[in-house]
């Protein structure tokens, strides 16, 4: 399942020079455990900027079929989110930057809309 969807979704490299900054020279953006639990949205929140506060929205799901216990990792953040999934659930979160602001699950997830 995660190499198909890297086949899928191949990353883009970019090449950069080295510049000053609080950031290591490598590091992980995002780690998920279980390698089963797919993280498939880091993005900012869209409200960001406009008066709300700094946040990511991140998706995950499980895509076996087993309840699980995932844990993911945002390192450039410094925030960890810990939740339980059931077969094939998928749960968004919006995680606000500033790590005195707690993590909230949203749904985010737009309805399909049948034209009648």
């Amino acid at each position: 399942m995660r190499h198909a969807w890297e086949l899928q979704e191949p990353p883009i490299a970019l090449l950069e020079s080295a510049h000053p900054g609080k950031l290591p020279r490598a590091m992980s953006w995002a780690e998920v455990e279980p390698r089963g639990v797919v993280l498939s949205v880091v993005k900012r929140a869209e409200d960001a900027g406009d008066g709300g506060d700094d946040a990511l929205v991140v998706r995950l799901y499980e895509p076996h079929g087993v309840a699980t216990r995932a844990r993911l990792r945002l390192p450039a953040v410094g925030r960890t989110i810990e939740a339980d999934f059931a077969p094939g659930e998928i749960k968004t979160f919006r995680v606000p930057v500033d790590a005195a602001r707690p993590v909230v699950e949203v749904n985010l997830i737009e309805d399909e809309v049948t034209a009648r």
